[in-house]
Formats: structure tokens, sequence, C-alpha cells
């Protein structure tokens, strides 16, 4: 049975998922942007490198794998808002806001065997899509 656009299918909303969450390789880094800075990072770019640190974290008394879900999944609504500044003068309540509407978009992509949560967590400042 073929799928409507409003009802798609799994494999359809999955493979939404990995090319919207994909575009953070498109989106640079507002404060470097900002700044000046020549060549600035992506937010991919971003994530891949804290996912790296992470790995490596001397810290016993963490649990790595957790930590490591984070920074991947911390920046990922910027996919689809892009990477919000305090220059830009977006209150906070509005970015918190923006950025859970848009993770709970990219987790309404993931079935519930890949979706352990069934709504975004928050850590106060950014909204996170990831297993509790």
């Amino acid at each position: 049975m073929a799928s409507s656009p409003a009802d798609p299918e799994p494999e359809d909303k999955l493979l939404r998922f990995f090319l919207t969450v994909g575009e953070c390789k498109n989106v640079l880094r507002t404060g470097w942007v900002e700044n000046g800075v020549k060549d600035p990072e992506t937010v991919a770019a971003h994530m891949y490198r804290m996912t790296v640190l992470a790995m490596f974290c001397p810290d016993p008394t963490l649990d790595r794998n957790r930590l490591v879900q984070i920074c991947l999944c911390h920046d990922m609504a910027e996919s689809i808002i892009g990477d919000v500044s305090p220059r830009m003068g977006v209150p906070k309540e509005v970015k918190k806001r923006k950025e859970g509407e848009a993770a709970t978009e990219l987790c309404a992509l993931l079935d519930d065997d890949m979706n352990k949560a069934d709504t975004a967590k928050t850590d106060g400042d950014a909204t996170l899509p990831y297993p509790p």
C-alpha cells in the first residue's frame, strides 16, 4: 500500500530524519560568522568534535555512552531552525520553544523503537531529542 503525504511509511520518515539532520553540515556556527572567523565550523563539525571528546572523557563517574548521545543530539534542532546566537536578539524563551518544536518534529520521524523519548528533553538551554 502506498503511503499518503499525511501518513508516510516508516522508511520515508526515517529518510526524512536523516536528510534533515544531515543539514547540520550546511549550517555554519553563527558565533563564528558574527566574529569574522575565516572558514567557520559547521554545526555538524561541532557535534562531531564534541562527540570525539566525549568518547575519551577520562571521568569514570560519567556515563560515556550517554555523554556521546547527548553530544550527537544536542544541536540537531539547528538543522531546522539554524544556529541562533545571542546577538540575534531572540528571547531565550522563544529560542527554547523553537528548539523544542524542532526537536519534537525530529522525534516524530523516529518510530517508538528508535525514539526512546516521546517528547524532547531539555537541559535548560537547549532542547535535546535523546534517549533518557
